[in-house]
């Protein structure tokens, strides 16, 4: 009897979870468009909800609450290699009635976002020790390179000038070449 009871409660709990497929839309305000892009690239609730369109992916309303959870910190570590580490970010979650018949409930997520001021390099110096200071392609690039005082802040140029370093110290021979 206490078999047949946990083996129908099981069941029961498998197709009520199986049921569930609730749909989420995700609005954001207060961002230009190349930030915004930038912070949905980062949000798991508009991959998620990409999947449940595109994939028929189910997912609990639980599974939803859990990665609305973790959406202020994604929002706000999308902003940052852009240069605003100073953001504030305003959330909500509401639960909405779902279209499905099984009445499993439909999400917005909404967040109004203020990215702060973005962050400037006051001063850059590049300084590159020992012989390979003198050659002509260092130079060069320390020369043009995208990345001065007063410019805003951003990973990708400084990720960009260290990469085209590396390759030209390692093309020069200086296989030990590091970045401090």
């Amino acid at each position: 009897m206490r078999r047949s009871l946990a083996a129908a409660l099981v069941l029961c709990l498998t197709l009520f979870y199986a049921s569930a497929n609730a749909a989420i839309r995700v609005e954001i305000e207060g961002l230009p468009a190349g930030l915004e892009a930038n912070a949905r690239a980062y949000l798991t609730l508009i991959e998620r909800a990409r999947r449940i369109t595109e994939d028929d992916e189910r997912i609990s309303a639980s599974t939803v609450r859990r990665i609305y959870a973790r959406a202020t910190e994604e929002i706000k570590l999308s902003l940052q290699p852009l240069g605003y580490y100073n953001s504030v970010i305003k959330g909500r979650l509401e639960e909405l009635p779902g279209t499905a018949p099984d009445g499993t409930l439909d999400f917005l997520a909404h967040f109004t976002i203020d990215p702060g001021p973005q962050t400037h390099f006051r001063q850059v110096i590049f300084d590159v020790l020992g012989p390979a200071a003198e050659l002509p392609q260092i130079k060069r690039i320390l020369k043009v390179q995208g990345i001065a005082s007063g410019q805003p802040l951003s990973h990708a140029a400084y990720d960009d000038l260290k990469a085209q370093l590396q390759k030209l110290l390692y093309r020069a021979g200086y296989l030990d070449a590091g970045f401090s």
